[in-house]
């Protein structure tokens, strides 16, 4: 492994942790930015020969230095004992209280002067470093708007001074559902990549740091599910429902399911309790040989009803197709409107007009999915279909 590819590593494990650990001392947000990129440059060169012992902390000390040398050209200079106590920070607080630092910048990001539709982005980019290129498919968004909206909202929290820190408990409810949302972004981020520790590690914080809320155990439950199944799909794409379920993770799924149990007690459904009682109606093919598609679609509708987002709408479509068939489900398809390219929405285009026995539509919207697709895999998959419906 060269010394891009072992910063490349370390970037998608650490730049929220580098980031938050300036914050958490008073520096600025857009400054400490230029100030960990800076640092991961820096990396690119200097580990050439070796990765430091501690990798994190080499970029922590680089990127104080920076940031300060920011904060000095600029001519803003920080006390002298504010830099000494930046550079070597005495941790007061109980770590039981907030189990994961990035947590903060979550919290940051939803604050209530930032616009609701731009905090789960700006949250992906403050934590993970995502760009907006790299988030425009995924919030259905132009790059060029996606990157405005991100500057005005950076711009704010500095104008506004506002810091990274836990809010209070009624503030804490009203914004844990963006968090929420942020976690599930970077899991299915990293989803067919990379092994997405970090968002499972932050969904377990999560529950831990919201005392139990249902919905943030609602989370965990739909991330253990998924990754239940990762195995099958390590080296080759394998939709659910060709999926031997022997293969899948008992002890994972058990966990999930009593995970599930614990938010159900509460008797408050939610987005992510729903979505986690769709992956365990999946899971009850293990038991049953075929899972219940009218109970799938029927919780797909519970699910539209709260979060009426474009995946949950190409799901209740799938869902429709099994426990209703093809005509049902097209004319569910025909009130979906998209204004981006969008590979869920080929791929169920492309099954629904297999059901139908459209083979030219069916062949059309396969090879949209497989130009789509970002991973060889999911191209692999549909380039056997593509060859399935030339030669039936």
């Amino acid at each position: 492994m060269d010394a891009s590819e072992r910063v490349g590593e370390v970037f998608r494990e650490s730049y929220g942790k580098v980031l938050s650990h300036l914050l958490a001392r008073g520096f600025d947000l857009l400054r400490s930015e230029d100030a960990v990129s800076a640092a991961f440059a820096s990396a690119l060169t200097d580990w050439n020969d070796a990765t430091p012992p501690n990798p994190e902390a080499w970029l922590c000390r680089v990127a104080l230095h920076r940031v300060i040398d920011i904060e000095r050209r600029e001519r803003r200079i920080t006390p002298l004992e504010s830099l000494a106590e930046a550079a070597d920070p005495t941790e007061t607080e109980d770590p039981t209280m907030f189990p994961d630092e990035r947590l903060r910048l979550f919290f940051l990001c939803t604050h209530p002067a930032i616009a609701p539709e731009i905090q789960t982005p700006l949250m992906l980019q403050l934590v993970l470093g995502m760009s907006a290129e790299s988030m425009s498919e995924l919030f259905l968004m132009p790059a060029a708007t996606l990157g405005q909206r991100l500057v005005r909202a950076k711009r704010k929290i500095r104008d506004a001074q506002i810091l990274p820190e836990l809010p209070n408990p009624e503030e804490f409810q009203q914004r844990l559902p963006s968090v929420l949302q942020a976690i599930y972004g970077l899991y299915s981020r990293d989803w067919g990549t990379t092994e997405p520790t970090e968002a499972m590690d932050l969904a377990r914080s999560l529950v831990i740091a919201s005392e139990g809320d249902p919905e943030a155990m609602g989370l965990f439950a739909l991330l253990l599910f998924c990754e239940s199944r990762r195995a099958v799909v390590r080296d080759v794409y394998v939709p659910l429902s060709q999926q031997d379920p022997s293969d899948w993770d008992p002890e994972m799924i058990k966990s999930a399911e009593q995970l599930l149990q614990a938010a159900a007690a509460h008797k408050s459904p939610g987005r992510f309790q729903l979505e986690a009682a769709i992956q365990s109606a999946h899971v009850q093919r293990a038991f049953t040989g075929l899972p219940s598609y009218v109970q799938i679609a029927r919780l797909y509708e519970a699910l539209i009803a709260v979060a009426p987002t474009t995946s949950n709408r190409l799901g209740h479509v799938a869902a429709t197709l099994e426990a209703n068939g093809p005509e049902a489900a097209h004319a569910l398809l025909t009130k979906t409107q998209l204004t981006e390219p969008y590979l869920p929405y080929e791929a169920v285009c492309a099954h629904v007009a297999l059901r139908l026995n459209d083979l030219a539509a069916a062949r059309n919207h396969a090879e949209a999915a497989r130009a789509l697709s970002k991973d060889t895999k999911t191209a692999a998959y549909w380039a056997e279909m593509i060859q399935t419906i030339q030669n039936p």
